[in-house]
């Protein structure tokens, strides 16, 4: 058949006979439909035929045909399947695969899959415990982050086992306003010592004031740091101290805090403000005044919003 607009092409019965087979083959622009008229007509196939489609008509009686089509490819095969967006694969001929690109991103427990612009996406790694996700434009590619709750919140950064004469926590996170450290139940190993808190490398040049039991002391410039005196092999001494907008690079740093000793039960309240310290504070040394005495407890510091 060829023609150019839709024709049909109807089977009747008293022209074949059982066994006869009729080869149909559609070479015009018009879609060739095979209908039944008087015979019986089945098919695995299609008995509408594109332009270059065909097949075989066998006849099973003289009022009964089966319709064998072409592999052309027939009209409603797939003849290729395209990898869209998230999906990678697909083919053209024989067995095709296809792989969910978006799945294939997640690497490790709690990665989150996000948007990075048209179509396109990356994997965001989970971040720390007791951490939310936040909008950030200023982050690329994927505008979020992971970040500690605005208001209202206290995350433990880091715990330090003291058992040295001189522990050292650098590396401390910038993603809060305030910094809280805590010793807990501090000794020496024997004898007797003081314990030094140094905040951003520094090893003096503090002022301010230091309540002492009924005393009131000014702070000379490398005693402020000797926060908690009398340390004795008996622990239970102990320390606090709060850092005002810790991160801040243009003003000098604002400390308070209380220490007490366990040894003679002496307790001193400060207010201190190191010299020179415009700049952020990222590390937090504890350290013994002898610099020789191993100290004992635990001290934990804490990112405050």
């Amino acid at each position: 058949m060829s023609n150019a607009s839709a024709t049909t092409i109807t089977v009747n019965t008293g022209l074949f006979a059982a066994g006869d087979i009729v080869t149909i083959i559609n070479l015009g622009a018009g879609v060739c439909t095979i209908t039944a008229g008087t015979a019986t007509v089945t098919t695995s196939g299609s008995l509408a035929l594109a332009q270059n489609q065909g097949g075989v008509l066998r006849f099973t009686s003289a009022s009964a045909a089966i319709f064998f089509q072409f592999a052309t490819p027939a009209s409603g095969d797939i003849e290729g399947v395209t990898a869209g967006t998230g999906i990678s694969g697909g083919g053209t001929s024989g067995t095709v695969t296809i792989t969910n690109s978006m799945a294939t991103e997640i690497t490790a427990k709690g990665d989150l899959i996000v948007g990075t612009g048209n179509a396109t996406f990356d994997n965001l790694p989970v971040g720390t415990n007791g951490h939310i996700l936040v909008a950030d434009s200023s982050v690329s590619p994927t505008g979020l982050k992971w970040a500690a709750p605005a208001t209202g919140s206290m995350t433990l950064l880091h715990t330090l086992t003291l058992s040295t004469s001189s522990t050292t926590q650098s590396s401390i996170s910038q993603a809060y306003k305030n910094l809280y450290i805590v010793g807990k139940n501090i000794g020496v190993t024997s004898g007797g010592d003081a314990l030094r808190v140094r905040f951003a490398g520094r090893t003096g040049n503090y002022q301010g004031t230091r309540i002492e039991q009924a005393n009131i002391t000014a702070l000379s410039a490398s005693g402020v740091d000797s926060v908690a005196n009398d340390l004795s092999s008996t622990n239970g001494s102990a320390f606090h101290f709060t850092c005002f907008d810790y991160t801040e690079t243009n003003s000098e740093k604002m400390i308070t805090g209380q220490s007490v000793g366990n040894n003679t039960g002496a307790t001193c309240f400060y207010n201190i403000s190191p010299f020179n310290l415009q700049t952020n504070i990222a590390s937090v040394t504890i350290t013994t005044v002898s610099g020789t005495a191993t100290m004992n407890g635990t001290v934990e510091i804490y990112g405050v919003n």
